[in-house]
């Protein structure tokens, strides 16, 4: 991983922290650090037609790794108040352009600053990672 992109991880993570104190428990706020981390590595990496067969391996495991990690922070924030259901119109995304749904969601959760929506964004883009990540599955 390139220096760039641990510096945006770790500056996203401190972000994300600081709101979620207020509202998460530690053991969730270290889950969506993970998440948080996932989701930028992603960001930073190839589509997965330019990924060697190791990469995409490697990628996938990482997502699946990361689903407890969604599953907790998925149940934390659904109880605040202010929670919303996913955005995402899975039924009008073709897997054939998930890759730039994910590219375009992640540049609008970079310039978010309400912890509420960016909390959402972030569940989004991971799910958005596991349907890739199972399609390459192999």
């Amino acid at each position: 991983m390139e220096p760039d992109s641990r510096s945006v991880i770790k500056h996203l993570q401190v972000q994300m922290e600081a709101s979620a104190r207020s509202c998460f428990l530690e053991l969730e706020i270290e889950h969506l650090k993970s998440l948080i981390r996932l989701i930028a590595e992603a960001a930073a990496m190839p589509s997965h037609e330019q990924m060697s067969d190791y990469d995409k391996q490697y990628r996938s495991d990482s997502i699946f790794a990361g689903v407890d990690s969604l599953c907790i922070v998925n149940s934390a924030y659904a109880v605040l108040s202010g929670a919303e259901k996913s955005k995402l119109q899975w039924q009008e995304l073709p897997y054939d352009r998930l890759e730039s749904v994910f590219q375009d969601l992640y540049r609008r959760f970079l310039g978010e600053e309400d912890f509420m929506t960016r909390c959402r964004m972030a569940l989004d883009l991971f799910k958005i990672q596991i349907v890739v990540a199972a399609a390459n599955y192999d």
